[in-house]
């Protein structure tokens, strides 16, 4: 069965769906946040997994307007649906979502469809607020079987399976989508920011699209940051902040400043994120998102102990914040504590068993308490997950060379570099394995490939490329140079397997010694 969505006054087709959807169920939740009214909405999804993506995807925003998403599941006992909210206290507090009319009792299953139909004056009556999730064959049956409280619908709207797409996995320790908290994958960037712009620009001015305009640039600029235009992210922000002045869009101000924060950070004006984010918490102080993005910033300031206390708030503001885990865990490990790490990113997989970040992490982890083969494990996780992820192809490539599974690493490497072009330290992980293995044409053929790549390397990078060829020289000059510009600390050094070939020469030993 196919449902079109039903457009708003004034709306103009998306180019993307997905997006669009959420904004039009947003955007009736939020007037009738505004003006005290009732919501009736249904979403109708193709399959579960659009359901499930479809659904986290809403409440995140819907927690970002300051109020609680509370799962109905309907069953043979529990099918008077509207009797049943009408008990609630604080309806203007609480958005519904409401699942699983086909499990709702007596002859054909239709007790659920039956109560709605006769007690629908109680949704207007309590005001209350709803998202009814429907599968096709239940979107077919409730007009059937509910004829009358089918006409009391505000909005529906469809998920269909070709509006998901994966997001993209950056690296585990960078910000990414997960922290930008949106659902649009860093692909074809080009193209979505073309089409993106243009429904921008096509957009009437006026109230009736102030949400969706605040919306799209947040989401513009998040596709700028992807593509490292940071002035154009800093420009839409900043025009999206003031657009937040308005009453009306002055709930999405958090997610505005939080993107802010973000910016500033990845300019390394740590002083300027914080405050950006300590001025968000003023307005907000239960955005459990702004404390992990602080806990970012902190962390980056070497402030560790702060960071932890800002995790630690965002967790018990949003238990269910995967993204905050695994931002703990990487806290946790950073100061030694393996098994607490490990069990933070246990977590983060459990709430979202199909993001390959927080196995990445748990490997990473386990390299740092020596236990080499569960690392392997867990990058192999992650490929299963994401066949494409270089970062974890990558990392077996080294876990391999350091165990002396040469032939292993080269696969592996080589795999990476079949996903992405540029990867200066794999051609330096295959330079070092043929070093190993006496290939003296395939060491030079790794060094010429990437000696394009050095243009802009930073000074440590270029000092791990010439430590894993070889040439300790040119790679101590560098790594002196690192130090002293701060890309590195003494203790990042000692824990890097990079720069094991180092350890023999006068001149590290040096550098460990000193406090510069």
């Amino acid at each position: 069965m196919k449902i079109s969505s039903e457009a708003g006054p004034g709306s103009k087709p998306s180019s993307d769906p997905f997006d669009d959807r959420l904004a039009i169920l947003l955007e009736e939740i939020q007037l009738a946040i505004k003006w005290d009214r009732p919501s009736i909405l249904l979403a109708v999804y193709s399959s579960e997994i659009v359901n499930n993506q479809a659904q986290e995807a809403l409440q995140k925003q819907i927690e970002m307007l300051g109020q609680k998403v509370t799962q109905i599941k309907v069953n043979k006992e529990n099918f008077d649906i509207p009797w049943f909210l009408a008990q609630f206290e604080k309806h203007d507090q609480v958005v519904f979502f409401i699942s699983g009319f086909r499990w709702g009792g007596g002859r054909s299953r239709t007790y659920a469809y039956q109560a709605l139909n006769m007690r629908r004056e109680l949704f207007v009556d309590e005001k209350i607020r709803m998202v009814i999730w429907l599968n096709e064959k239940e979107a077919g049956d409730l007009p059937h079987h509910a004829p009358d409280f089918w006409a009391f619908r505000h909005r529906v709207v469809e998920f269909d399976e070709e509006l998901i797409v994966p997001a993209e996995v950056l690296v585990s320790d960078m910000f990414s989508w997960w922290d930008w908290q949106v659902e649009v994958p860093a692909e074809n960037l080009k193209a979505r920011i073309s089409k993106r712009e243009s429904a921008l620009a096509a957009m009437p001015v006026n109230e009736a699209t102030l949400l969706t305009r605040v919306i799209a640039m947040h989401t513009l600029a998040f596709l700028y940051w992807s593509t490292r235009d940071y002035a154009k992210t800093a420009t839409l922000l900043e025009k999206a902040l003031a657009l937040t002045s308005n009453p009306l869009a002055e709930s999405l101000q958090g997610m505005i400043l939080n993107g802010l924060g973000i910016y500033y950070h990845g300019q390394n004006k740590l002083e300027t994120a914080s405050s950006i984010l300590q001025k968000a918490l003023e307005k907000d102080a239960a955005n459990s998102s702004t404390w992990n993005i602080l806990g970012r910033v902190f962390q980056d300031q070497g402030r560790n102990n702060d960071a932890l206390n800002a995790y630690k708030k965002a967790l018990k503001l949003n238990p269910k914040d995967a993204c905050a885990w695994n931002n703990l865990g990487n806290n946790l490990r950073t100061s030694g504590q393996f098994q607490d790490a490990l069990y933070a990113y246990k977590q983060a997989g459990r709430l979202e068993p199909l993001n390959p970040i927080p196995w990445v992490n748990t490997a990473h982890a386990q390299m740092d308490a020596g236990q080499p083969d569960k690392a392997i494990r867990a990058f192999k996780k992650t490929t299963r997950l994401d066949v494409n992820n270089v970062h974890a192809w990558q990392n077996l490539g080294d876990i391999y060379r350091e165990m002396n599974r040469l032939e292993d690493a080269i696969a592996a490497y080589n795999k990476a570099l079949k996903i992405g072009a540029g990867l200066i330290l794999v051609h330096g992980g295959l330079a070092a394995c043929y070093r190993v293995l006496g290939r003296p044409e395939a060491v030079k053929k790794q060094i010429q490939l990437a000696i394009p790549l050095m243009k802009g390397q930073s000074e440590k990078t270029r000092a791990e490329f010439e430590t894993l060829c070889g040439n300790n020289k040119e790679a101590l000059q560098l790594l002196v140079n690192a130090v002293a510009m701060k890309q590195v600390t003494r203790q990042e050094i000692r824990s890097n397997p990079n720069f094991n070939g180092l350890h023999d020469e006068p001149q590290y030993k040096m550098l460990m010694e000193v406090d510069r």
